[in-house]
């Protein structure tokens, strides 16, 4: 899989006339990345004055949709492995 870097460089190769923020986007849709990644790289690549400082989470939230990975928030549910413990036999220590 090619990295977000190399996906958004290509599309501003190819599509210069459009935004950061559209090239970005569309670098990422369907890419399954995680949150992180995804805040990681859109802080490097796409211009500040592209958007208003305000709205940085709101869009954050649609481009991990776009992704397709699992949401990032309060509202994650994880699911609880359970393990089975065994217990040592007792005088079995030498």
């Amino acid at each position: 899989m090619r990295t977000i870097e190399v996906r958004f460089a290509d599309l501003q190769r190819r599509r210069p006339n459009c935004g950061s923020i559209i090239n970005f986007a569309s670098a990422i849709k369907f890419g399954k990345f995680k949150p992180r990644t995804v805040s990681y790289w859109f802080d490097r690549l796409v211009e500040k004055d592209d958007f208003p400082a305000e709205d940085r989470r709101d869009i954050l939230k649609h481009l991990n949709e776009l992704s397709g990975s699992r949401p990032a928030g309060k509202d994650v549910k994880f699911r609880i492995r359970r393990v089975k413990v065994q217990k040592a036999d007792e005088g079995a220590g030498g």
